[in-house]
C-alpha cells in the first residue's frame, strides 16, 4: 500500500517536482494543493500525471479539510503560516497525522520578525508537529518560534541533479566557451537586467567567447 503525502503549497518549482518524482520511486503517493503559476516565475513544468494536483482557488478551509479527510495522508507539509485556510483546515483534522511546517525565511533579527515570532509562536506549536528548513539561519528562526531541536529538520532546498548533470555534460562537449551561471528568479529586484547588460558588454568585448546560463 502506497504512503500518502499531502503538500498544502504555494508555488511549485522544478526542483520540488524532481523531489516528488524521487519520492514516488520510494512508494509515496503525492498530493499537492497549489497556487497558480507566479508571474515572477512563469515557468512551464513537465508535470508528472501521477502527482495529484489540486487548484488552491477551488478550495476554502472546509473543502480543504474535506480533501484531507478524503486523502487521509500520513504526513502533511504546509507552506508556512501565510495561508490561513490551510492552518484552519489542518487544525481541525480528527485523525492522527504528522503536520510539518515549511520555512525558508532566514532569521535576521529584524523588528518585523520579532513581531511575527510573538504572533505565531503559539499558533505554530499548537498546529505543527515539526518544521523543515533549508539551513542554520532558518533553524534559528524555528527555534525562536519555539520548536524543539529534535523537531527541526534541515535540507528543505535541493536541486534537479539530472538537469545540472546535462548542463555539465554539454559543457564538457563545448570546452571553448567561458560560462557564467545565474541561479534565481527572473525579477528586477535580483539585478537580473543589470546582469544581462553587463554580460552582453563583456561578451562583445571578448568576441562572444562567453555564455550566460540562467536557471530559475
Amino acid at each position: 500500500m502506497s504512503k500518502k503525502v499531502l503538500f498544502l503549497f504555494s508555488e511549485l518549482s522544478d526542483y520540488m517536482l524532481y523531489v516528488f518524482q524521487k519520492a514516488q520511486i520510494e512508494g509515496y503517493e503525492i498530493h499537492v494543493v497549489r497556487y497558480p503559476i507566479n508571474s515572477e516565475a512563469p515557468f512551464e513544468f513537465m508535470l508528472n500525471d501521477k502527482v495529484k494536483l489540486y487548484k488552491r482557488g477551488e478550495y476554502n478551509s472546509n473543502s480543504i479539510l474535506n480533501l484531507i479527510n478524503e486523502i487521509n495522508p500520513k504526513v502533511i507539509f504546509v507552506s508556512g503560516w501565510i495561508d490561513k485556510n490551510y492552518l484552519k483546515a489542518i487544525k481541525n483534522i480528527s485523525f492522527k497525522c504528522k503536520k510539518v511546517m515549511l520555512l525558508d525565511t532566514p532569521w535576521k533579527g529584524r523588528f518585523k520578525q520579532h513581531i511575527l515570532v510573538l504572533l505565531n509562536k503559539v499558533v505554530s506549536n499548537r498546529i505543527f508537529d515539526a518544521i523543515w528548513v533549508p539551513g542554520d539561519l532558518q533553524k534559528k528562526y524555528a527555534l525562536k518560534l519555539g520548536f524543539d531541536k529534535s523537531d527541526i529538520f534541515k535540507g528543505l532546498y535541493c536541486c534537479n541533479t539530472e538537469l545540472f548533470r546535462k548542463f555539465y555534460i554539454n559543457s564538457k562537449k563545448k570546452n571553448n566557451k567561458k560560462r557564467f551561471l545565474y541561479i534565481g528568479r527572473y525579477i528586477r529586484s535580483k539585478g537580473i537586467f543589470e546582469l544581462w547588460n553587463s554580460f552582453i558588454n563583456i561578451a562583445e568585448k571578448e568576441n562572444k567567447s562567453w555564455e550566460l546560463w540562467c536557471v530559475g
